[in-house]
């Protein structure tokens, strides 16, 4: 229930690890965007070169999610609370949760009812509008004023990269291949088709309006795009910290078993072993986030050879800038939270750049 007991942190984690970690990120945003780069655009657009890194090894990393923790008698159902049905069930109801809370951040659905099918849209594709609402229903921690910090770095970085690319949003919604990256993916994720027109839907579908992308003014367009680009990158890094680091809920049985025997406190050897197992097989590291010039994780290579080469490669050294100055400012805030007052007395590092990896990984 809603009880802050050792079961209802059970809940929780086996919640979060079937529907915010495995569902929504690996199995529909990531999974969704990374085949929607290979249907859409040619290996020179500049977009696709842009969104490699944030999709590296992608595909290989959710087909092994699907063999390792998916599938019936994987681990994940050796190791979670659940029966049987109760894992199906979780799967069933995954999509809906997802999108209620999409659409529901602190009560924002009042707000959302009388709103345009691009002002939902936008709601869900632009995360700083996401983080507003939650601040508006009354949610305003450190943890969220970090995120929206960092996803403002991502949305500068992607805003630069298009402007090297396209003068106006005129020549961007010219673009047929971007357009249709984005009309792809918004049709393919649990959270935006039920927003978008569908082949052969025309302008509407169902019960309510939807937006039609490749009908949008340019502006919208634009704007569309540049908040989808941005929220891919950040829900596959940030995001995939938050709702996807096991190892913290699997190092002690004692305290958060993710199931436990009838009539037992705690998990015992069993489920020890289990979590330890489970973890074992997602560890599968990805490059960093934050890359030094000239290292391996550095991706500017990329931008060789593509239309707008030299304006990709001086906001991608901007884009890394920024990511450092806000790990300068998160390891600042760090090291101040033995003198801040109880309950921010501790440090946060679930948005700092330099812990992040720049794709899913298990």
């Amino acid at each position: 229930g809603d009880t802050p007991t050792r079961g209802g942190l059970l809940h929780r984690v086996d919640i979060e690890q079937v529907v915010d970690h495995l569902f929504e990120l690996h199995l529909d945003l990531s999974t969704a965007a990374a085949v929607a780069l290979r249907e859409t655009l040619f290996a020179s657009h500049p977009l696709r070169r842009l969104l490699t890194p944030f999709l590296h090894q992608t595909i290989t990393v959710n087909d092994r999610a699907h063999d390792l923790l998916v599938a019936e008698r994987s681990m994940v159902s050796r190791t979670l609370a659940f029966t049987g049905e109760g894992l199906q069930l979780a799967w069933d109801a995954a999509p809906s949760l997802v999108c209620a809370a999409a659409m529901q951040p602190g009560g924002a659905a009042a707000e959302l009812s009388g709103a345009s099918p691009f002002e939902r849209l936008m709601h869900i594709v632009d995360r700083e509008r996401y983080l507003e609402a939650r601040r508006a229903g009354g949610v305003d921690t450190p943890y969220e004023r970090q995120a929206g910090r960092l996803y403002r770095v991502f949305k500068a970085y992607v805003e630069a990269s298009l402007r090297a690319v396209y003068p106006t949003a005129a020549s961007l919604a010219a673009d047929a291949e971007m357009t249709g990256f984005a009309e792809g993916l918004l049709r393919s994720l649990s959270t935006t088709a039920p927003l978008v027109a569908q082949p052969g839907a025309g302008s509407a579908g169902g019960t309510h309006e939807v937006v039609a992308v490749r009908g949008l003014p340019p502006p919208q367009l634009a704007e569309l795009c540049t908040c989808l680009i941005a929220t891919v990158c950040d829900r596959v890094t940030a995001g995939h910290e938050q709702a996807g680091h096991l190892a913290v809920y699997a190092k002690d049985v004692r305290f958060c078993a993710w199931r436990w025997p009838v009539g037992e406190a705690r998990g015992n050897k069993q489920s020890a072993i289990t979590q330890a197992i489970l973890t074992s097989f997602t560890f599968m590291p990805m490059p960093k986030l934050l890359a030094a010039p000239g290292s391996e994780d550095d991706w500017s290579q990329l931008f060789g050879g593509v239309a707008g080469e030299e304006g990709l490669r001086a906001s991608y050294a901007d884009f890394q800038r920024e990511l450092r100055a806000l790990a300068d400012d998160f390891d600042a805030y760090n090291a101040a939270a033995p003198t801040r007052p109880f309950p921010d007395g501790w440090g946060l590092w679930t948005n700092h750049p330099a812990l992040l990896e720049v794709s899913v990984n298990l």
